[in-house]
């Protein structure tokens, strides 16, 4: 017969508090996690637009196409419309100009540079793209 655990020990309920406030901290972590792969899709998704020349390639329509195509690929999946689209555009545009300008800062923090091209892989630019997140901050 096992020994019944009594409510009102003390050990006991700090354990449970200190589980609770460990599972809350995963949660946070998880939620941040997902939320810098979200923003560097979405920096991606820029990057290629700027750098394939999407619109002056296809036409002005073509961001239109673009979110029909991505939400029938994607169904349920939220931040494809149009609108979106265009402000992952600005987006990139807005935080690639700051690559040179906190090149210094980045090696100084951390030995390491953005370096002037951030297209060869998704690899580097998942690198970079941490350290401009990190850089501002971005919740």
């Amino acid at each position: 017969m096992s020994k019944s655990i009594s409510i009102l020990d003390n050990d006991y309920r700090e354990w449970v508090k200190t589980l609770a406030t460990r599972y809350k901290n995963s949660q946070i972590k998880a939620a941040l996690k997902v939320n810098s792969e979200k923003l560097f899709f979405n920096w991606l998704l820029g990057r290629d637009i700027v750098e394939m020349h999407v619109e002056e390639r296809w036409g002005e329509s073509v961001i239109v196409q673009l979110s029909k195509d991505l939400r029938s690929e994607l169904p349920g999946v939220e931040g494809l419309s149009k609108s979106n689209i265009y402000y992952c555009k600005k987006f990139y545009l807005l935080y690639n100009q700051y690559d040179e300008f906190f090149q210094q800062v980045v090696g100084k923090i951390e030995s390491t540079s953005f370096g002037n091209a951030l297209l060869p892989t998704e690899s580097k630019d998942s690198t970079n793209f941490q350290q401009l997140v990190g850089i501002f901050q971005i919740p």
